[in-house]
């Protein structure tokens, strides 16, 4: 599933740059290459949500793309300060 990628790399952004860790910068790049790689569909737009097995899009669970929140939190995240909350944080 496209969030659990999405999800991994807003954690290794913030990770990074709370602790200065290089292992969460190695991390944010490996989520985001294979994201590229396999999520990301450079011929319609927006994220396939789902692969299978062989990381093919698949629609097991549900059909087309129905949701951009967590693609869309994956490339804001890495750009905004650290704070309390997503939502409350200045936009850069």
């Amino acid at each position: 599933m496209h969030w659990v990628v999405a999800e991994g790399i807003g954690a290794a952004a913030v990770l990074a740059k709370r602790t200065g860790d290089e292992i969460y910068e190695t991390w944010y790049r490996a989520f985001w290459e294979f994201a590229d790689r396999y999520f990301i569909d450079a011929e319609r737009g927006g994220w396939r949500h789902e692969l299978d097995e062989t990381n093919r899009p698949a629609s097991t669970i549900w059909h087309g793309k129905p949701d951009t929140y967590h693609a869309y939190q994956a490339a804001l995240l890495p750009l905004l300060p650290l704070g309390p909350t997503l939502a409350g944080a200045p936009l850069p």
